[in-house]
């Protein structure tokens, strides 16, 4: 599982979609135009994060790269979190990614 530590400032994700057979899959066909980071820790029902904060960057759609560059205030909260990568395309369907981190506490913290 991946981990960050409390406070870490401006951790990324970096995510490149790929189909049930391992293969990287084409966001220009069809088209990506939007894709959005949720992002909320495992027992709460609520996001971390809100509005803008949320937006992912779509780096280059033919290799399916996106990435997600958390907010400077980062996650202030050790434990388990859940997050989703949801994308939209021009057609107005929807896709989405689910992953899992852990925030630890830093040594002598």
């Amino acid at each position: 599982m991946l981990a960050w530590f409390k406070d870490d400032r401006l951790p990324k994700f970096q995510f490149t979609i790929k189909d049930e057979d391992g293969a990287v899959v084409d966001l220009s066909n069809p088209n990506v135009s939007a894709a959005v980071c949720l992002i909320r820790k495992d027992g709460v029902s609520t996001d971390v994060f809100t509005g803008g904060d949320i937006t992912a960057t779509i780096v280059d759609k033919p290799t399916g790269r996106i990435d997600y560059l958390m907010p400077t205030s980062g996650i202030s909260a050790i434990g388990i979190y859940s997050g989703q990568l949801k994308l939209t395309f021009t057609d107005g369907t929807q896709h989405t990614e689910r992953f899992q981190f852990e925030v630890k506490a830093r040594l002598g913290a």
